[in-house]
């Protein structure tokens, strides 16, 4: 028999004989009694053993954390409810939360709003439409005109909203607003470093049929 064979053999051995038998103390329990009415001195693995045989600690019994909620957070459901297409917003993954969403934009909005004209959530939503209604015709009306607005200028509309004319999909809107977010966060850092080209410009993306 191997070495190895053997150490494993006798680690075996010795476990085995520190496991409880039915009808029978183990030899830690024996020894404990043994030792405990001076009838014998304590064995050299005595600490050992009661160290490895100590049972471990009942799990504690602790409530369920609360969860965190925000008063903004069924406004935000609301949002997405009446237009779920705001869920395929863009978000910037360089930022530390993703960047600020329109939905939480607008569910600020309207508790600012619920808060300083004592309306409920139906009543702050028709206004905060309102601004977003004019929000949108501004930035339609300045691409009419061949002066975009900047997209950080943007507070109840998504990026890419109300410019380009109408799109064929809702995934082409996206990605209009995903490059035109892209571009303008390459200018900030151009302005913001002084240089000219940091990397090549991206073209905008062609309208279908333009």
């Amino acid at each position: 028999m191997s070495r190895a064979r053997s150490a494993r053999r006798a680690l075996t051995l010795t476990l085995d004989m520190f496991k409880p038998t039915r009808g029978r103390p183990t030899p830690l329990a024996l020894a404990t009694t043994l030792v405990r009415d001076g009838v014998i001195e304590r064995p050299s693995w005595y600490d050992a053993a009661v160290h490895a045989a100590s049972p471990s600690p009942r799990p504690m019994k602790a409530r369920k954390p609360r969860e965190i909620t925000f008063e903004t957070d069924g406004l935000i459901r609301g949002f997405y409810k009446r237009d779920p297409s705001r869920a395929l917003e863009p978000i910037d993954c360089a930022s530390v939360d993703g960047g600020t969403t329109t939905a939480k934009r607008y569910a600020d909005r309207q508790l600012e709003i619920m808060r300083a004209r004592r309306m409920n959530e139906r009543e702050a939503s028709v206004v905060v439409d309102a601004e977003r209604a004019e929000e949108l015709a501004r930035f339609a009306a300045a691409e009419r005109l061949g002066e975009p607005l900047r997209e950080d200028e943007r507070v109840l509309t998504s990026p890419g909203e109300g410019s380009h004319g109408a799109y064929s999909s809702e995934i082409e809107r996206v990605q209009a607003g995903e490059e035109e977010t892209w571009s303008a966060r390459l200018e900030r850092a151009r302005r913001n470093v002084g240089e000219e080209e940091l990397v090549p410009r991206r073209a905008p993306r062609a309208r279908r049929g333009a």
